[in-house]
């Protein structure tokens, strides 16, 4: 279920039962301290966003497809953008690709809604010149790549968006790049951390070559290498023996970029909280 703060809004990941995208309340950090109850104009707030995900969900079924309608409904019921991202589009996007693999869905309709949501993306990005200076920065903290094959850059570009939203500078780069090519940029930019995203288990060889190639690169120091995609969704396989912590959040990303460790304590198992979706 995915959850939002009764108070503010703010997505706030999801709980149990996983992969069942009804919404209910929470209570953020922020707002916890002044949080009695949850009133009915509150609860009707809810059943607003869930008729708004609903549509969202199905916009292949109604003309609930403009890029621009859809971000101002959203702002008008209080999301901030990022959180239509992570808590609206990627769940609408996940949900759409398990109804697809169980013949509900057709191609034709998760394209019009990865469309959709690419072009919710860059109007957001409009709506932000101030994130600009900070997109591809020759001095990243953060470097975000796609798997040498892996064609799937929605994800990844949701997550750049939410690392220039917490002020720090990205540089991404898709579709994927050979080996050598992704160490010789990792080398050039010299970024805290090192983000790829992985989308089938045939890409994963190719992320064991790249951690290789780091760990021997002698002229520069190595990023902390954080990897994240469906293909990690059911098992870590053995990436960390090649220098990858598998990433359920972007959170990770922003952690080891400020400095800190983060940890994934608690957290549900990868592929069972949209987020790990990049």
């Amino acid at each position: 279920m995915i959850r939002w703060c009764a108070y503010c809004q703010k997505f706030l990941g999801e709980v149990p039962p996983f992969g069942e995208f009804t919404l209910t309340h929470g209570v953020c950090a922020a707002c916890k301290g002044g949080a009695a109850r949850i009133s009915s104009a509150e609860a009707r707030e809810l059943r607003a966003l869930g008729d708004y995900y609903a549509e969202l969900r199905d916009a292949t079924r109604n003309s609930f497809e403009r890029a621009t309608t859809v971000l101002d409904r959203g702002l008008a019921l209080g999301l901030a953008p990022i959180d239509l991202m992570m808590g609206m589009l990627q769940p609408a996007l996940y949900e759409m690709g398990q109804r697809w693999a169980v013949g509900e869905r057709r191609v034709a309709d998760e394209h019009q809604l990865t469309a959709l949501s690419s072009a919710i993306l860059e109007l957001a990005f409009e709506r932000r010149p101030e994130l600009t200076p900070l997109r591809q920065s020759r001095a990243p903290a953060v470097l975000l790549l796609v798997a040498e094959g892996n064609a799937h850059t929605l994800g990844l570009r949701i997550v750049e968006y939410s690392l220039l939203d917490r002020g720090l500078p990205v540089f991404t780069i898709a579709p994927g790049l050979p080996v050598e090519e992704a160490c010789e940029l990792t080398r050039a930019l010299r970024p805290n951390v090192l983000g790829v995203s992985v989308a089938l288990p045939e890409q994963l060889d190719g992320l064991r070559a790249l951690g290789t190639a780091l760990a021997t690169s002698s002229d520069a120091p190595r990023p902390a290498l954080v990897a994240g995609g469906s293909a990690l969704r059911h098992e870590r396989h053995d990436l960390e023996s090649y220098g990858f912590r598998v990433g359920s959040s972007p959170l990770t990303l922003y952690d080891f970029a400020r400095g800190s460790i983060g940890s994934d304590e608690g957290a549900a198992p990868p592929g069972q909280r949209n987020a790990a979706n990049w």
